[in-house]
């Protein structure tokens, strides 16, 4: 707190929060996480874990996250220093992450176990649609859980939404989900000092944090699965998580090719209208041109009603003969899920109304990709087929997707381009 009596705050959004004697509160610096120098909502902090007030109008903020003391000062009162030096670049190490084998957090740890949802799946919250984060393991209520990497809880807030469906902790560089955190099933508290519990005035267990600095070996039991029957497993750092499939997920198997809909690619003009005349029985095009999607893929071991997200899509442009045009000699990947960004707007951009999972009565899950629209490391992108540039006549358009492993599926569309 400030002499006037001013309260600093931060969130796990990386915000740093200035609450008013009089209860106002705005934000002074912070927007999403990462890292950046700017003013204001430019500024981009990685989990800042201590604030003080060294001077008027003047903070010091240790962003933990980036390993670095920051100062944050009104503009008054930042005197002229030369830019920051370009080394300093603070990253998730996904080579050290990489050098071992990604362990599953339900036992067997070496796997296999069924997947249900992989990184960049769409999902909904509150309406609006966002990415699925990292990998989902199907597993049984009441199910151990345990630590796939050894790792230090550095943040003084390492759990969340404590007694929901979305109960979470995260131990190092790694998140586990929809969890109860340090207790059983029945929400007995493990014997365990590192977890510490919070009673209500009656009694009851109302809140659970697990103590800073606090240490866990791989194979550590950290809670039990709850009643959403999974646990969702996120690598990476907060706001930039990477695709735990990238980490060699021990005896993950998926030989089994993606699918599109057998009418599953679907043109529309710029102005979202459906493209439907035909000549020939070919779709005519013309201007920009955006393209939609229906695919999905499976992995073995799941079971055949389980569709789960693609791994990259694009697509490619062929002269009548089968020949490929200039710019088109392979499919132009446009979509790529590596990683993703902090970008809230970017699902929005890469899925189609329509797409998500079954929920209140719908049948399937769907997803229903633009691909001409691009996602490429974690950063999204609005994007047209300009059918303006080749000239008119008879062309196939070929619609590549492909899963993690490498299997691949086509689907060609034939079109006419007019003037």
């Amino acid at each position: 707190a400030s002499p006037d009596g001013d309260l600093y705050v931060t969130d796990d959004r990386g915000r740093i929060v200035e609450i008013g004697s009089d209860g106002a509160a705005r934000i002074v610096a912070g927007s999403t996480p990462g890292f950046r120098d700017g003013d204001g909502l430019n500024a981009r902090f990685r989990q800042p874990a201590g604030l003080a007030v060294v001077g008027p109008g003047r903070l010091v903020v240790a962003d933990a996250g980036n390993f670095l003391v920051r100062s944050v000062a009104a503009r008054g009162s930042f005197e002229l220093r030369p830019p920051a030096s370009p080394f300093i670049a603070p990253r998730f190490d996904i080579e050290r992450f990489a050098m071992r084998p990604l362990l599953w957090p339900v036992a067997p740890m070496e796997g296999p176990h069924e997947v249900a949802g992989t990184l960049g799946e769409i999902r909904s919250t509150n309406g609006s649609a966002r990415f699925h984060t990292g990998v989902d393991v199907r597993a049984e209520q009441g199910e151990a859980v345990y630590t796939v990497r050894d790792g230090v809880v550095s943040h003084p807030i390492s759990t969340g939404a404590f007694g929901s469906l979305s109960e979470w902790l995260r131990v190092g560089p790694v998140a586990y989900v929809h969890i109860r955190a340090g207790r059983s099933r029945r929400s007995d508290m493990f014997d365990d000092q590192r977890f510490v519990p919070g009673y209500d005035e009656t009694g009851k267990l109302v809140r659970l944090r697990v103590r800073r600095g606090a240490r866990f070996a791989v194979g550590e039991r950290i809670g039990t699965v709850n009643a959403f029957n999974h646990v969702h497993l996120n690598v990476g750092w907060p706001g930039e998580e990477q695709n735990p499939l990238g980490f060699r997920l021990m005896h993950f198997e998926d030989t089994i090719a993606p699918t599109i809909a057998r009418r599953g690619v679907r043109l529309f003009d710029e102005d979202s209208q459906p493209l439907t005349e035909r000549v020939r029985g070919r779709l005519l095009v013309s201007g920009r041109v955006r393209i939609i999607v229906d695919a999905w893929d499976r992995a073995d071991g799941n079971r055949p009603s389980r569709r789960l997200g693609l791994h990259s899509l694009g697509y490619q442009v062929l002269a009548r003969d089968g020949s490929s045009l200039p710019g088109f000699e392979a499919a132009r990947e446009t979509i790529r899920f590596d990683r993703l960004g902090a970008d809230s707007g970017a699902a929005s951009l890469i899925f189609a109304p329509g797409s998500g999972i079954p929920f209140y009565g719908q049948r399937v899950t769907r997803f229903l990709y633009v691909v001409t629209n691009t996602l490429q490391d974690g950063a999204a992108v609005e994007g047209f087929w300009d059918t303006s540039q080749l000239p008119p006549g008879d062309y196939t358009l070929r619609v590549h997707a492909a899963d993690f492993r490498g299997n691949t599926a086509n689907r060609d569309v034939a079109v006419m381009v007019v003037r």
